[in-house]
């Protein structure tokens, strides 16, 4: 990766947003959590001390990927370096920041520094998305890309405005699967010398909105009814029960008609959940519920919400 690139894509992705303007020109703290391999500032698995993870007045906190395996001693020291930093941005994987914000929760701390939240390197819920906001209630920024590309769109988390960062990238919009306003990824890079992409096919789908672009996900995260309808994340979401809460979840097909569906949280879910999530998938689905105490990430250190099968 070219000297400077990164920062200074980065920078003309903050620019592009009006709640993260403010932090493009001057020095400011933020606290990252995310799979190593994203914060590729640091080399995993190595007792890194506080120095040598701060870079720049950015934090980054883990030392490992998988936050469901971090002993409480670990989550003691993230909670502590968090309150030290004082961070105004978090930034992070949407399962890494809301077992981050269950930590936060059990040892009755805040952090009011916080003046906005990233959502990046995953698709996130909304579940994550609203226990994150219970305990850093600061608006939310969906900030997508890949360490290919660099950062790609930018919007509000759940607003459905994203738009395309013109000064970092060009986007074609290929149709995908005769679906009405939805498209494939192409990208080509501006600045990139030392690696430039062209045409690069990033492997996600988006749904134009009347507002902007909603990112639906993974092309192998999505599923497609009998009669070819599409069932993405976003739909998982709206089909869950107003009282269901969780931390993280993830919907897996096991056969061509059965589903099991993951999810770690306090309490166990309600029946109509199961309903409403075969209602969802179509005639002939059935979905079982099973409460977790973790669910494992792939070996990116990334989860996935939505696993259909391979086809």
């Amino acid at each position: 990766m070219e000297d400077g690139w990164w920062n200074a894509q980065t920078a003309r992705a903050y620019r592009a947003h009006p709640l993260l303007a403010p932090f493009a020109d001057r020095a400011y703290r933020k606290c990252v959590l995310a799979p190593v391999g994203c914060s590729s500032n640091i080399c995993p698995y190595e007792d890194h001390p506080f120095p040598h993870r701060y870079f720049d007045g950015t934090v980054y906190l883990n030392l490992t990927s998988d936050p469901f395996v971090f002993p409480e001693s670990e989550w003691d020291r993230i909670v502590t370096e968090l309150q030290a930093v004082q961070p105004e941005v978090i930034e992070g994987e949407p399962v890494y920041l809301s077992l981050l914000a269950r930590a936060v929760k059990k040892r009755g701390v805040a952090v009011s520094s916080v003046k906005v939240v990233i959502l990046t390197y995953g698709k996130a819920s909304r579940q994550h998305a609203q226990r994150i906001a219970e305990v850093f209630p600061a608006p939310q920024v969906d900030l997508y890309g890949s360490t290919e590309a660099g950062y790609i769109f930018v919007g509000e988390a759940f607003k459905d405005d994203s738009r395309v960062i013109d000064d970092n990238v060009f986007v074609e919009l290929t149709p995908y699967r005769d679906l009405p306003d939805v498209f494939q990824l192409f990208v080509t890079t501006r600045d990139r010398e030392a690696m430039p992409l062209l045409r690069y096919h990033t492997g996600d789908v988006v749904r134009r909105m009347p507002t902007g672009y909603r990112l639906l996900g993974r092309e192998g995260g999505l599923y497609f009814r009998p009669d070819g309808s599409l069932v993405s994340p976003s739909e998982v979401d709206a089909a869950l029960p107003a009282d269901f809460a969780c931390w993280h979840y993830t919907l897996i097909q096991t056969s061509e008609n059965r589903w099991d569906f993951h999810y770690v949280a306090d309490h166990v879910a309600p029946e109509s959940l199961e309903i409403a999530l075969a209602t969802l998938l179509g005639a002939g689905a059935r979905v079982v519920a099973f409460r977790r105490r973790f669910i494992a990430p792939a070996a990116s250190g990334k989860f996935s919400l939505l696993k259909p099968l391979v086809k």
